[in-house]
């Protein structure tokens, strides 16, 4: 009965994780008036990857400690990004800014929670996870991402 619970939670892994590929992959294909930079391309590869490093421990059942690794390099991917990116706008003086870095410290301090609940055993992070991350990454970028991009690009950020 374990082994078909543990199953069922894999196949819907997988399917998140496809699905979230797919819903990102379909937003920027209606980006493409506007095409991403190499570098931003190498960031959403960088995210997916360790995305997809963390279903595959959860998939895997990989130790508590090798999870909270994944989870920690995520969160600091994740800083890292987000300090680019509101440095960017705030050097081209991106009036929304502050809307925009509350975006970001709500996800770090969601993903720092669940590295803590993890930790304490408070919670199985597997599909809750999953699906945060999912829900997240697609209205961040759909909904908050895309109100800076033309102001970004009016200011010769392409």
């Amino acid at each position: 009965k374990r082994n078909e619970k543990y199953t069922s939670l894999t196949i819907e892994q997988e399917m998140i994780i496809n699905k979230i590929e797919k819903e990102i992959t379909d937003y920027l294909v209606k980006l493409s008036n506007a095409p991403l930079s190499d570098e931003q391309h190498a960031h959403i590869n960088i995210l997916f990857n360790l995305i997809n490093d963390l279903n595959n421990a959860m998939i895997n059942g990989e130790s508590a400690s090798r999870i909270s690794q994944v989870l920690v390099s995520l969160i600091e991917y994740t800083e890292y990004h987000f300090k680019h990116e509101e440095d960017m706008l705030k050097k081209i003086g991106y009036p929304s800014i502050g809307e925009q870095e509350k975006y970001h410290r709500m996800f770090v301090d969601k993903m720092k929670e669940f590295k803590r609940e993890m930790e304490t055993g408070e919670v199985l992070l597997s599909v809750k996870i999953i699906n945060f991350l999912k829900d997240w990454l697609v209205s961040h970028i759909v909904n908050i991402d895309t109100k800076y991009s033309g102001f970004a690009n009016t200011h010769g950020i392409k």
